[in-house]
């Protein structure tokens, strides 16, 4: 895997959302990250946003 990216599971986990839901936001470019080998992979960056973000609120 590539440094810096974690797996879709982790977005999908931390915020409930469906694997197309997450999938077609990370194609949109509404989320930070790439589909690497076939699979979809986000940035530990953004996790750390939409985590951040769900503990402010």
């Amino acid at each position: 895997m590539t440094t810096g990216y974690e797996p879709i599971a982790a977005l999908i986990e931390l915020t409930g959302l469906s694997q197309r839901t997450a999938i077609n936001l990370l194609q949109r470019g509404d989320l930070a990250g790439r589909k690497l080998g076939g699979r979809w992979y986000v940035t530990r960056e953004q996790l750390r946003k939409l985590e951040d973000e769900s503990t402010n609120n």
